[in-house]
């Protein structure tokens, strides 16, 4: 099967790995490999691919043993974790991710030279700063930092629909701040995949709450953020019991950053945050 049949209008997907006691896998699409050597905590591309019924499975890369077998439809843009619930049991969680670039900001199609792609570890390496950042123990507290966190790029009740019902409030703004700033800005959402994570706020230091009741598998909405660096904290929403700090989150002018809470509460995998420039996601 030529899955890049460029006749077909193609959607995309990209693979997270989150699976953190699990060494690297390969995946395959209807039993043709297409990503070798995918470690925990890295993420492919965007890859394109017609919508239809796909199997999916996950191998470890030594060895070859297969790991997860399932059948998934995709149509749009799908964001598919190889994750688990539990700390044993890998499953594929697949969400929406329709929003991932701006509409001006997307790039066009073009049709790959060759399958199958092949993850290359510059692409996540797990210690590289400030685009992964490490785990720190529930409740760390770390020092304060300023920062102003502007009106969201888009969002519920601005004509786009809400991922799983998630209803993105409107987040803190400086309203003075935005006018010699707005073209350096960078974007920033939140996703949650922490399993046994109850819906959680992701606030800065002071209190101010960024993104607000979001539940397990909702991808909220970017907001426009001034360029610098951050600690974020993550609590249970509507708690001021922080769970999770992650310190010195460097963000450039124009990035477009997700960050992912990943892990178990109390568990294992612990919680823990990582991000990825959604930029660098296209092939």
């Amino acid at each position: 099967m030529n899955i890049y049949n460029p006749i077909e209008q193609p959607t995309s997907l990209r693979f997270v790995h989150d699976v953190r006691m699990a060494e690297p896998i390969n995946i395959t699409l209807n039993d043709r490999p297409i990503i070798r050597g995918l470690a925990y905590r890295q993420s492919t591309p965007m890859i394109p691919v017609p919508k239809g019924n796909y199997n999916v499975k996950v191998f470890t890369t030594a060895g070859n043993k297969l790991l997860l077998d399932q059948n998934l439809d995709i149509e749009g843009q799908k964001l598919v974790a190889v994750t688990t619930k539990d700390g044993s049991d890998i499953l594929i969680l697949q969400v929406t991710d329709e929003k991932m670039f701006y509409d001006d900001q997307m790039m066009p199609y073009t049709q790959p030279q060759q399958m199958p792609y092949e993850m290359q570890p510059q692409i996540m390496p797990q210690n590289t700063q400030p685009q992964m950042m490490q785990p720190y123990g529930m409740g760390q507290q770390m020092p304060e930092q300023q920062s102003i966190f502007n009106q969201p790029a888009s969002g519920c009740g601005m004509g786009y629909p809400c991922q799983y019902g998630y209803q993105q409030p409107k987040p803190y703004q400086i309203p003075e701040k935005r006018d010699s700033h707005l073209a350096e800005e960078a974007s920033v959402r939140f996703i949650h995949f922490s399993p046994n994570a109850p819906a959680v706020d992701i606030t800065l230091p002071d209190g101010t709450v960024l993104f607000r009741n979001v539940p397990y598998k909702a991808v909220t909405d970017y907001i426009n953020v001034a360029p610098g660096t951050y600690t974020l904290q993550v609590r249970p929403a509507g708690m001021d019991q922080v769970v999770l700090t992650v310190p010195n989150v460097v963000i450039n002018p124009n990035d477009m950053l997700s960050i992912y809470a990943i892990g178990l509460v109390n568990g294992t995998p612990g919680l823990e945050a990582i991000v990825f420039n959604d930029k660098s996601m296209m092939l």
